[in-house]
C-alpha cells in the first residue's frame, strides 16, 4: 500500500467506527497530515459476498473503498474498533485497531505497523 492509501484506510476506518466527520489524519511522526475531502475517494457499504476474490466476514460491516489517486479498489471490514481488509492496488492485506483518536494499521506488504492520530 502507498502511504496515502494507508492514511485513507485509517481515516475511513476511524470515521466509520467512531461515526465521526473527521477529514484529516496525521502520521505517527507528525511529519505529514493527510486531508481528505469528498473528491479524494469513495466509501460504499457492500454485501458480505462480493464479485472480487476476497472473502468477506458476514459478522463485520463490509465496505468498498475507492482510492482516487490510484483508482484502486480496497475491501474493508469493521468489527467494532478492529478492522481488516485487502488493497487490490498492491494486492496486500492489512488490519488494524482504532483506540480513540489513535489508529494503528499493519500493512502486510510492508511488514510494518503505521500509527495515525485523528485531527479535529
Amino acid at each position: 500500500m502507498t502511504s496515502d492509501s494507508r492514511a485513507f484506510v485509517a481515516l475511513v476506518s476511524a470515521r466509520l467506527a467512531r461515526k465521526g466527520e473527521e477529514t484529516a489524519i496525521q502520521d505517527e511522526n507528525n511529519e505529514q497530515i493527510f486531508t481528505f475531502g469528498a473528491d479524494e475517494g469513495s466509501v460504499a457499504p457492500t454485501a458480505a459476498e462480493r464479485s472480487c476474490p476476497v472473502c468477506r466476514d458476514v459478522n463485520g460491516d463490509n465496505y468498498c473503498l475507492r482510492d482516487r489517486q490510484l483508482g484502486a479498489h480496497i475491501c474493508l471490514s469493521l468489527y467494532g474498533r478492529l478492522f481488516e481488509g485487502f488493497d487490490h492496488g498492491s494486492a496486500s492485506h492489512f488490519n488494524g485497531i482504532i483506540d480513540g483518536p489513535q489508529v494503528t494499521l499493519y500493512d502486510f506488504s510492508a511488514s510494518d505497523f503505521f500509527s495515525y492520530q485523528i485531527e479535529g
